[in-house]
């Protein structure tokens, strides 16, 4: 899977487009490797469910694709979580993205400032969030863990 979405080079854009998005609400969107690639840069030797409470939201609002579990046109996205003023929780004090060399798939692929760059990417990462198993059981556990559901 990680090899597919490999091919997409990152982002080198900061303008001030580009980081809107960390403080719009809407961080972007996670690959299906992308949780423990932000684990691991923050010093975690795995990604307890404690730092994916605290650190990742479920969403349904990722790249269109067709994902059998979601019938509706729903697709599921896992981002970071925002702070109550919309900032993604790993934006830093100067606008500086903290996690910036493991950034969310989303983040570090699209350019805001040229949504045509995305395009191909984001395609790519729907179909990759379509295939992975692991990907739609940790939304739906987020999902669960959001609306207070534990098992």
């Amino acid at each position: 899977m990680l090899k597919a979405l490999s091919v997409f080079e990152r982002s080198s854009c900061a303008c001030s487009q580009c980081r809107q998005t960390c403080r719009s609400g809407k961080p972007g969107c996670l690959a299906p490797s992308d949780v423990d690639h932000i684990a691991e840069y923050i010093g975690l030797d795995e990604a307890s469910d404690e730092f994916i409470r605290k650190s990742f939201q479920a969403c349904v609002d990722g790249p269109r694709t067709a994902v059998a579990d979601f019938p509706d046109g729903e697709t599921p996205a896992i981002r970071p979580r925002v702070r109550k003023d919309g900032s993604c929780i790993f934006l830093g004090p100067d606008d500086e993205c903290l996690i910036h060399p493991v950034a969310p798939f989303e983040c570090g692929r699209v350019d805001a400032c040229d949504p045509a760059s995305g395009a191909a990417a984001m395609k790519r990462l729907g179909s990759e969030i379509a295939g992975s198993r692991d990907y739609v059981m940790l939304w739906k556990w987020l999902l669960d863990q959001q609306n207070g559901i534990t098992a």
